[in-house]
């Protein structure tokens, strides 16, 4: 089969032939149909993830197809069926696994990080693995759907987002964008959707979102100023950077939450007494500003999601901006790298 592979961080990747996986007994075999370039995959080849990463790799984690084969002891899906996949490999059996904070499983493995991932022809992956893809879901939805959209979900159930409650997104990229989304759909107030990307902006307002560049002003200071000082109740962290955890942070409500989900590999600098205990404003008065973490997703918000977008309570038709193929794979690695095109995400399709 086809297969884009890395072999040296930093390096492009190379288009080559490699054998189709073997299935084990509880394994299937699915045929590729569409496979999204996320920012995680360019951190990937940049070499910026590197803990328990080895070459050759095989990268990529968002992706849909149809089952090709199936294992002898495989009885939740059949040959032909349309599915997506869950690229968090974990191992059912664990205290977090029973629990349902599969997203926490200590013997997780995710595919196109520490095992051979989408940027092919052909997956190998446990059964359980693969959701059911509803016909009036694209494939290239469904790709997305898997990272982008559920991360995104998951974020929302994490700030445990009630309606009528205000909402700042500090950065609106790929995944920023769809907790926008999903933050409409939950029944949100006013939302706020903060970027120094005109044109990200711009997308958000679409949507109906109040929009601030920080390029001039801080961020948390803007949102502040368009809230009459009290700040939103829940502020989304969607790029990973130190200062925009930082704003994230300070521009909550008293009693309000902020929440990480960007990969921030920088610190951070939070003062707990002066940025989430006191209000300044209001003399003897205090704060109970909450940060919370939002990471990966569980499988209860997988069905949960393709659910939300077989009905149409979320719309997706948007959120694909580039459709490209195996072949272009460096170049849509590129593309969202240096953001040439302004992309919200890039999926790379095959027949």
């Amino acid at each position: 089969m086809k297969a884009a592979v890395l072999h040296e961080f930093n390096k492009p990747l190379v288009l080559e032939s490699v054998p189709v996986p073997e299935i084990g007994r509880t394994d299937v075999l699915i045929r590729i149909r569409a496979s999204g370039i996320c920012l995680s995959d360019v951190h990937i080849c940049r070499g910026r993830e590197v803990e328990g990463m080895k070459t050759p790799l095989i990268p990529g984690h968002e992706c849909a197809g149809v089952i090709e084969r199936v294992g002898a002891d495989v009885k939740n899906v059949k040959p032909g069926d349309r599915v997506v996949a869950d690229y968090r490999l974990t191992c059912g059996q664990c205290y977090y696994c029973d629990s349902g904070r599969t997203n926490l499983c200590h013997s997780a493995k995710d595919i196109g990080f520490t095992v051979d991932g989408a940027f092919a022809e052909y997956i190998v992956l446990p059964s359980r693995q693969a959701f059911p893809l509803p016909d009036q879901i694209s494939f290239e939805e469904g790709a997305i759907i898997g990272c982008a959209v559920v991360t995104a979900y998951h974020a929302t159930r994490v700030a445990e987002l009630r309606a009528g409650e205000s909402v700042a997104v500090i950065g609106v990229g790929g995944v920023g964008f769809h907790i926008l989304k999903l933050s409409r759909a939950a029944g949100a107030g006013r939302i706020i959707a903060v970027d120094l990307d005109d044109r990200k902006l711009a997308r958000a307002a679409k949507l109906g979102a109040e929009t601030i560049n920080p390029q001039h002003e801080p961020a948390d200071a803007l949102i502040r100023k368009l809230t009459n000082g009290e700040g939103v109740d829940v502020a989304f962290e969607a790029i990973g950077l130190a200062k925009t955890v930082e704003a994230a942070v300070r521009s909550t409500s008293p009693r309000g939450k902020a929440v990480f989900v960007g990969l921030c590999f920088e610190k951070a600098q939070i003062s707990p007494l002066w940025d989430m205990m006191w209000e300044p404003r209001i003399a003897n008065s205090g704060r109970e500003t909450e940060a919370r973490v939002s990471i990966d997703h569980t499988r209860a918000d997988m069905k949960e999601v393709i659910d939300l977008v077989a009905q149409r309570k979320v719309d997706l038709s948007d959120s694909i901006t580039h459709k490209l193929s195996l072949d272009d794979a460096n170049r849509g690695l590129e593309m969202f790298e240096k953001k040439i095109g302004d992309p919200v995400r890039i999926v790379m399709l095959q027949s």
